[in-house]
């Protein structure tokens, strides 16, 4: 199994509501700057997103936008 197989197997679905990469739509993105900040980001199908920003000095910030359920 090769690197890419095993980050692949992260994203199998288990039944849990959390599921990430599971219907189309789903996205997840990660890039590190020219200024090495680390970004990783990630939006449901649904609308709700995450991201996060890593930087050199050891500071991190996170968001998370979610809808509320009706």
């Amino acid at each position: 199994m090769g690197v890419l197989d095993n980050f692949l197997s992260l994203f199998k679905p288990d039944g849990d509501e959390n599921d990430f990469m599971t219907v189309p739509g789903d996205k997840i993105s990660a890039e590190i700057t020219k200024t090495n900040r680390r970004v990783t980001k990630m939006s449901r199908a649904d609308g709700s997103k995450y991201s996060r920003t890593d930087y050199s000095n050891g500071t991190s910030v996170e968001t998370r936008t979610f809808k509320k359920k009706k």
